[in-house]
Order: C-alpha cells, then sequence, then structure tokens
C-alpha cells in the first residue's frame, strides 16, 4: 500500500488495483480480524471461516474470490468436521445444538458397531496414526454448518448396522467422520446436557503461541527419536521459556536452525546444553 501511495504517477490499472485492495482490507481482512479478536475460541473458528468466505461473495469481484477461495481452501483446517461438531454443540440455537448431538450420536454408533465387528470376527485393522485430511470448503454456504459437504452412507454387514457419516475431502474423495476429540470422553448423559446448556470451551482458536508449539513439537520430533525423549525436549524448552524470558527462542522446524547473532544455531546454544544435561 505505502508503494501505491507514494507514486503520484502511477497508472489507473494501479490506482483502480490500490482501491480494491483497500476494498478487501476494509470490507473483509479487518472484519474478520476484529472479529477472531472479540470472540477467539475453538467455538467461533468455523463462524469466522464462515463470515470470511460469505464477506468475500459480497465485497469482491470474480476473480479476486478466485484468489482468496484459493488461499482460505489451504488453511481450511477450522472447517473440518470435527470443528463444525464442537461448534454446533456449543451453539446458542437449541436446534442446532440438537442436529450437532444426532450427528454425534450417528458417528459414535457407526464406530461402536466397527469395533463390535473387529471384537466378533476376531480380526482388527491394524492401527495407525490417523491421516487429517482437510475438507473441501462449500463457498456458497450460507452458514457454518454447510462449510462442509457431507453424506449418510448404508453400511454392509451383518446386525443391520447403522448408517455413516462422511464429508468430501480437499481431494474429492469421501472420509468418514470421526468423534470430535473434545467430547470424545464424555458419556451419553453428559451429552444430553449439552441440549440445554451450551458447550463451553475456552481454547484459543489461533494464537502466536499455537504458531510456536507446532514449530517446537516439528523440532523436537525431528532431533529425538522417541516419544519420551520428544516430549521431554518440549517440556524442557517450554520451561526454560518461561524462566528466561527473551532468551530462549523457538526452533524454526522448516527453514532450519535459527542463527543468532555471532551465527549460533539453535543446537549450539549454552542454554540447549544446559537442558539437556538434566
Amino acid at each position: 500500500m505505502r508503494g501505491f501511495m507514494s507514486d503520484l504517477k502511477c497508472s489507473a490499472y494501479a490506482k483502480e488495483c490500490f482501491e480494491r485492495m483497500v476494498n478487501f482490507i476494509v470490507h473483509v481482512y479487518y472484519k474478520v480480524f476484529a472479529s477472531i479478536k472479540l470472540k477467539s475460541t475453538l467455538m467461533d473458528a468455523p463462524d469466522h471461516l464462515y463470515q470470511q468466505v460469505k464477506m468475500t461473495r459480497e465485497h469482491c469481484l470474480p476473480d479476486e474470490q478466485a484468489v482468496v477461495f484459493k488461499s482460505i481452501q489451504q488453511n481450511s483446517y477450522m472447517a473440518h468436521p470435527e470443528c463444525v461438531i464442537t461448534a454446533m454443540l456449543g451453539d446458542d440455537d437449541v436446534t442446532v445444538r440438537e442436529k450437532g448431538l444426532r450427528i454425534v450420536r450417528q458417528v459414535r454408533a457407526s464406530e461402536a458397531y466397527r469395533r463390535h465387528v473387529e471384537h466378533e470376527s476376531g480380526v482388527r485393522r491394524p492401527r495407525s496414526v490417523r491421516l487429517f485430511r482437510k475438507p473441501k470448503i462449500n463457498f456458497k454456504c450460507r452458514s457454518y454448518i454447510e462449510l462442509v459437504q457431507t453424506k449418510l452412507v448404508k453400511v454392509k454387514g451383518p446386525d443391520n448396522p447403522p448408517k455413516r457419516f462422511m464429508f468430501m475431502t480437499e481431494t474429492g474423495e469421501w472420509e468418514p467422520i470421526t468423534n470430535p476429540p473434545l467430547i470424545a470422553r464424555m458419556n451419553d448423559s453428559e451429552l444430553s446436557k449439552i441440549r440445554d446448556e451450551p458447550l463451553k470451551c475456552a481454547i484459543p482458536c489461533h494464537s502466536q503461541s499455537v504458531e510456536h508449539t507446532v514449530a517446537l513439537v516439528s523440532h523436537a520430533a525431528k532431533h529425538r527419536r522417541t516419544e519420551e525423549n520428544q516430549l521431554m525436549s518440549v517440556l524442557q524448552i517450554a520451561s526454560a521459556r518461561k524462566d528466561m524470558p527473551g532468551r530462549v527462542t523457538h526452533p524454526q522446524s522448516e527453514a532450519g536452525p535459527s542463527k543468532s547473532k555471532k551465527g549460533r544455531s539453535f543446537e549450539d546454544t549454552d542454554f540447549n546444553n544446559v537442558l539437556y544435561k538434566k
């Protein structure tokens, strides 16, 4: 923006681009930024994403929408069904909470049936880390509930198996909807209370601390072999940050080890050597 404002002899096309840029900042970017600051919990994240999609449709030209929607699709984590269902359970509208409860019960019934079949047959599928797949966003949605395309699929098997909820991934494939981790340990009686009282959650939807934690965990996974050593590495560095604020910097997992003014990397710093001697 400074470049446009400082160039008094810019062309008409450049002026038009500047106006469109300001239009996006005022009508889309700033409004979403202010909304996140006012409501920054995980329960509000899908609605923030929907508001961004809605305002982009209203205030941006078709070619601008293509650019913005591509960026939103690349960062569609908060549109995952687990996040959307969690937001539904914390919605002020009773009908929305009831719909979320029906989805959760259907998902739990499908998972219980699968475990029952494995137990009866004695054949269990190999356990592995679940691959988190980003959903394909429905940019024509009218509420955050419609951010993701879902469907009920009949399952073949004995004893009349329950139908399974599926959602469309960004690659166009259909993936089973899983139970949200935030309510995974709740029993049926605790879930039933959500109908009368919305689910509460103080977890932030996004913060700089989240980005630091992702970089820290990635660094530990890269430099420590076992899970125990990785956990110790994360806890020790996090503790050192509290004891020595400003001196302990987070590692840059993607760009490589960060360099200080003296040219030393993160691995060479004195505090890091002290940490791993504990």
